[in-house]
């Protein structure tokens, strides 16, 4: 069985939070969270990789602060909001990767009780497990296919989806919210080739529910990298239009 990440609840909560470097405070909302991670609506998202402290406002008995720093970022036109939300992922940093950058650069440490250190671990070592990590959850990751009837049904979906760094997919088993997936987008005839894209999952759509304004179940996902996939698109678009005949 799929061993998925931590579950994430749908969550309004207020919060303020701050760039690492930056005294200037944003307000926003959570749009869901886990105890991993969060995502923050806002139609000026931060760059992937920017260091945030989020105060978490009102509802506990005490506001509470976090360190994390921003996962991914989806802008969305107002058009495909109803789809997916304008925002950012974020992931909660623990306390061994807030006290790691006290520790010399490049270099893991064991600290044995009685104080000293037990050993040290090579960089070259480190990024050997990094990388069998991420080999590890790119192996767990879902594809899920994207067919599309007839060209006119492609270039549709360029304009009014694909164009704003998303789509939406159709299917009974979504992956969860903020979940990498694998998207596959098969082009009809005469293209007949395949997109691969990764993807993150922004929105969830249960037809079944009786707050639900679509008809029909799957999942908005904010592509990882919208412009690569627009540029095999137009080129495989391109290529096979027809060649002018030389009389």
């Amino acid at each position: 069985m799929e061993k998925r990440r931590k579950r994430r609840f749908a969550r309004r909560l207020q919060v303020t939070y701050w760039a690492k470097g930056d005294d200037h405070a944003r307000q926003s909302y959570t749009t869901n969270v886990s105890t991993t991670g969060a995502f923050i609506a806002t139609n000026a998202p931060l760059a992937p990789g920017t260091r945030l402290r989020i105060e978490f406002q009102g509802e506990t008995e005490n506001d509470f602060y976090v360190e994390a720093v921003v996962t991914h970022a989806a802008r969305v036109s107002t058009a495909l909001q109803s789809i997916r939300s304008s925002g950012m992922g974020v992931r909660f940093l623990n306390i061994s990767e807030l006290i790691s950058g006290l520790l010399p650069s490049g270099a893991d440490h064991q600290i044995e009780e009685g104080g000293d250190v037990a050993q040290h671990a090579t960089p070259v070592a480190s990024e050997r497990r990094r990388s069998r990590s991420r080999s590890k959850k790119e192996a767990h990751q879902t594809t899920y296919t994207v067919g599309f009837r007839n060209v006119a049904y492609l270039l549709d979906s360029i304009e009014h989806e694909i164009t704003y760094g998303g789509v939406f997919v159709a299917t009974d088993s979504p992956a969860g919210l903020q979940e990498d997936v694998r998207i596959a987008l098969a082009l009809p005839a005469p293209i007949k080739r395949t997109v691969h894209a990764e993807a993150v999952v922004v929105k969830i759509s249960d037809a079944s529910s009786e707050s639900s304004e679509s008809t029909i179940n799957g999942m908005g996902v904010a592509f990882k990298d919208p412009a690569k996939v627009l540029e095999e698109l137009n080129k495989l678009i391109e290529g096979a239009r027809p060649k002018p005949r030389d009389d």
